[in-house]
């Protein structure tokens, strides 16, 4: 398949053990990188004298909460580093070169967020006119993590496909460009402006702390995709204003963490600075169960899909599952052996075909479910599935 080796390898190998005792469980470590999110914000709000509940504004996070559910690196990479960062402020060695490691690991452009951390760092220690030598040595667990993470990105690529590039091939020259500031940077500029409001003051705690590390961080993803080709978008505002902010996700989570100092801050002056943290309490999980019905209804049709094809599969005795492209997503959670059908090869007994698109970005695109040598068993054309069985003996 072209598709895989287009993604880093270390998320999908992160999830072979989860996979490997039920396919459901692959959903697992998005949600707990959510949760370790927010328990790290706590952690560093606590720090500066806040109280751990404020963390929990990263789970408010309409972008948090949402990637949370989807078996993808957004969440990680931005825990990775958040924590990075936690961690060279407190002078933690080995942990601050594992968390620099894992976020250049997870995806290639942490090192975006580790670069703006090492070059935010220096930059203070000069400040306190430290040597450079001595800058040097506080810097090593990163200039370290940096080399480890991309020791084995490379090796996880050459093993994926051969060469020490990802499979995201565009040149520098298509990817990035001034033109993109119309289109990927005036969709960043709304969603730093309007979700939370005003976002973009989340900086302010950095600044006058004069912790240039953060500030950097906060800011590295942003200035990086406000000029690259490719920004998400939905099916509306509202949505476009969520899902837009995917690719920013590390500057998010750091202007979350301000954010929360701040609006600490204003609570702390009123009588009911509680009601504040309880509704830090409960409106996360509040949206936590309105986006988890809404994407529960989007996933449905291909739920039913595959529990009619559970059902289909155990009927004629079959422990193995085709997919054709547009049903590879959801045909990977089937319990037994899933195979990938192209019209040239693989002839399983049962095949689950998606004649519809799923993704909303390529909406009104439709397949062909008629597949040489296969009948079909099952259609549910209300949801745009069709099972299909071999109508006789492999080729």
């Amino acid at each position: 398949m072209s598709l895989i080796p287009k993604y880093p390898l270390f998320l999908p190998l992160l999830m072979v053990p989860f996979f490997a005792l039920a396919p459901g469980l692959v959903f697992l470590p998005g949600v707990l990188a959510g949760i370790a999110l927010a328990w790290m914000a706590g952690r560093i709000l606590e720090s500066w004298g806040k109280s751990r509940l404020w963390g929990l504004i990263i789970l408010l996070d309409p972008t948090v909460a949402l990637l949370s559910r989807t078996v993808m690196s957004d969440v990680p990479l931005a825990l990775f580093g958040l924590c990075t960062w936690y961690h060279l402020r407190r002078g933690a060695g080995w942990q601050t070169t594992l968390f620099a490691a894992l976020a250049v690991i997870i995806r290639v452009n942490g090192v975006v967020t580790v670069g703006a951390l090492l070059a935010g760092q220096s930059l203070v220690l000069l400040r306190d006119r430290r040597r450079p030598m001595a800058v040097l040595r506080a810097m090593t667990p990163l200039l370290l993590g940096m080399s480890i993470g991309g020791a084995v990105l490379i090796g996880l690529n050459l093993l994926a496909n051969g060469t020490v590039h990802s499979g995201y091939n565009e040149s520098a020259s298509q990817a990035f460009g001034l033109r993109f500031l119309a289109t990927s940077g005036r969709a960043h500029l709304k969603s730093l402006l309007l979700c939370p409001p005003l976002l973009v003051l989340g900086a302010w705690p950095y600044w006058r702390r004069r912790d240039f590390a953060a500030l950097f961080a906060s800011l590295a993803s942003i200035l990086m995709m406000i000029v690259y080709f490719f920004v998400d978008w939905g099916v509306g505002f509202i949505d476009t204003l969520v899902l837009s902010r995917r690719l920013i996700l590390p500057s998010v989570v750091f202007l979350l963490v301000g954010y929360a100092d701040i609006l600490a801050q204003v609570f702390r002056g009123f009588r009911w600075v509680r009601v504040g943290q309880a509704a830090a309490v409960v409106l996360p999980a509040l949206l936590a169960l309105a986006l988890g019905h809404k994407h529960r209804q989007w996933q449905m049709p291909a739920h039913r899909a595959l529990v009619r094809a559970e059902m289909r599969a155990k009927r004629i005795d079959s422990d193995e599952l085709g997919v054709t492209p547009s049903a590879f997503k959801i045909g990977l959670l089937f319990p037994g052996r899933t195979v990938f059908v192209a019209r040239d090869r693989g002839q399983p007994k049962l095949v689950l075909c998606h004649s519809a698109e799923g993704s909303y970005r390529m909406r009104g695109v439709s397949y062909s479910c008629a597949l040489p040598g296969y009948r079909v068993a099952e259609a549910m054309a209300e949801d745009d599935y069709y099972l299909l069985e071999r109508t006789g003996a492999p080729n």
